[in-house]
């Protein structure tokens, strides 16, 4: 992630202060800003102050803790809809796993680039690109999409420039830092632009994601607060940490007296330096009037101590949790896992405000993840027609399912809501007719379960397991996974029914079921 050797800068001035700030973020993304804190930490108590403390905290960093928990997005697999051939391939390559880190660093970052390329075994492979790594250029009328792309890599343990560009039919060369040519030596073979799709226009293999609509390629400087802040809580929290340490107990003093055995150590060309005495609160401590008097009586005494721990924790948790809110989350919605507003190290966003900001990147990164889909299929020679994906929600604990529940009863006692809307909530992806029917279905097939089974001693009401098992053989045929005479066949035999109860049970489902044919399968 982070090499030995230093990366490429940019000559240019605001694409300088770009990647500067853009690096920044990064090393607090990936645990390598240690040195950052020091240097924010004696940029605001000095060098001689800083000495006195240990190694800084980096237990708090609220930039990293925020962005990992919105990033819910690719949590559950996306669903995909496209040529086989493709959703195959994206599977099998790990894309979503991937786009669980990607999400986290494009809410950090604000924008993040997705390199796609088919590797040697003819599968698809995914790199990670940030933009601090990257130059771009765009159409004035498309501003957030690239159409030219210079990507600092390094190869052989040295940098060199990836320079992609889609106009005049698209070029693509690779160059070194000093602008010589070194395209012979990285595509060897390569005489002509590589990344053609089926309707013969050029394309770049990078697919580019922003954490918001910018009309612009970068947003590097939005949400600075949160950054800025992030380092502010980690001196704080290291000034806590010193304070506990060295602060939090009374100040002794002593006048006229000194410590037997004390000796010196760190001295300087004069011979003078710091004394230590290594005490305990289980042993004494003796005195003795000191070889240089003061001509009066020796005193001993204290101050009280330099700071209240407890005080100080809450009032850095509550600059803690106002540093949180500029990630877009309000401050109801940040929580302590621990229960006590107090307590350090424990921010949690809660699952509302996850949902919420899901709905708030969603379009973002569908558009995102659209153009990754087409490059695959162009790369795949597959057509691009016909390519959705649909995202998972982030799902409903148990205690939400219940207040979900009893709130939906109490507004259905109320009139305020029939059945059918009451449905449409927990279902929202349903249309009114559609959770209708389904209402009439799951009616229907409770009562032929219920019902006793014509020339048998037993009752066939299923228990609550066997009851969901028939459903999903239901919603199966309905699907088009099964056929409906499959479906038919399995209610009786899994479930005792008779062919009667079993056709009520399937209803109209499946009735207009055709197995696909082999090419439509391809």
């Amino acid at each position: 992630m982070f090499t030995d050797q230093f990366p490429p800068v940019p000559k240019d001035p605001a694409e300088f202060k770009r990647w500067e700030h853009t690096r920044l973020r990064r090393r607090m993304l990936y645990g390598a800003w240690e040195k950052d804190l020091d240097a924010r930490v004696r940029l605001q108590i000095g060098n001689v102050r800083r000495e006195a403390y240990s190694s800084p905290d980096m237990s708090s960093n609220i930039l990293r803790s925020v962005v990992s928990q919105l990033s819910v997005l690719y949590d559950t697999p996306p669903f995909i809809t496209g040529p086989p051939l493709l959703v195959a391939s994206v599977s099998a390559a790990g894309l979503y796993s991937l786009m669980c880190r990607v999400q986290r660093d494009t809410l950090g970052l604000r924008e993040m680039l997705l390199r796609v390329d088919i590797a040697n075994d003819g599968g698809l492979t995914f790199r990670p690109v940030f933009p601090d790594l990257v130059i771009a250029e765009s159409y004035p009328d498309r501003p957030g999409e690239p159409i030219a792309i210079r990507e600092a890599r390094q190869r052989d343990g040295r940098w060199t420039w990836d320079v992609l560009d889609i106009r005049d039919g698209g070029s693509y060369r690779v160059l070194a830092m000093d602008g010589s040519d070194l395209s012979g030596e990285y595509l060897p073979g390569v005489t002509s632009y590589p990344y053609i799709d089926q309707a013969g226009r050029p394309y770049l293999p990078y697919s580019m994601f922003h954490a918001a609509e910018s009309a612009t390629l970068w947003d590097p400087y939005e949400a600075r607060e949160l950054v800025e802040g992030s380092l502010n809580c980690a001196v704080l929290w290291s000034f806590f940490a010193h304070c506990t340490r060295a602060a939090s107990w009374p100040q002794r003093w002593a006048v006229g007296v000194e410590v037997p055995a004390a000796g010196y150590y760190d001295e300087d060309s004069d011979g003078v330096g710091r004394t230590e005495v290594v005490t305990d609160p289980a042993t004494v401590l003796m005195l003795r009037a000191a070889e240089e008097g003061i001509g009066g009586q020796p005193m001993v005494g204290q101050w009280q101590p330099g700071a209240d721990p407890a005080v100080l924790q809450e009032a850095i948790a509550a600059y803690e949790r106002r540093v949180a809110t500029y990630a877009g989350i309000s401050g109801s919605s940040i929580l302590r896992k621990s229960g006590d507003p107090r307590s350090g190290y424990a921010l949690s966003v809660s699952r509302e405000a996850q949902r919420e900001a899901q709905r708030r990147y969603e379009p973002m990164f569908r558009r995102g993840d659209l153009a990754t889909l087409r490059i695959c299929a162009a790369l795949l020679g597959l057509s691009s027609e016909g390519i959705a994906i649909e995202y998972a929600g982030v799902p409903l604990s148990l205690e939400e399912q219940k207040e979900r529940r009893e709130s939906l009863l109490a507004e259905m006692a109320a009139g305020l809501i029939d059945r059918v809307e009451a449905y449409q909530r927990v279902h929202p992806e349903l249309s009114r007719e559609q959770a209708q029917a389904r209402l009439v279905e799951i009616a229907s097939f409770e009562q032929v379960l219920d019902a006793p089974t014509a020339g048998k001693a037993q009752d066939t009401a299923l228990n609550g397991a066997q009851v969901v098992a028939a459903q999903e053989i239901v919603l199966a045929v309905a699907r088009g996974e099964l056929p409906r005479d499959s479906g038919i066949g399995m209610l009786q035999s899994f479930f005792n029914m008779t062919e009667d109860q079993a056709l009520a049970v399937m209803g109209t489902v499946g009735a207009g079921f055709s197995a696909p044919s082999e090419e439509a399968s391809k």
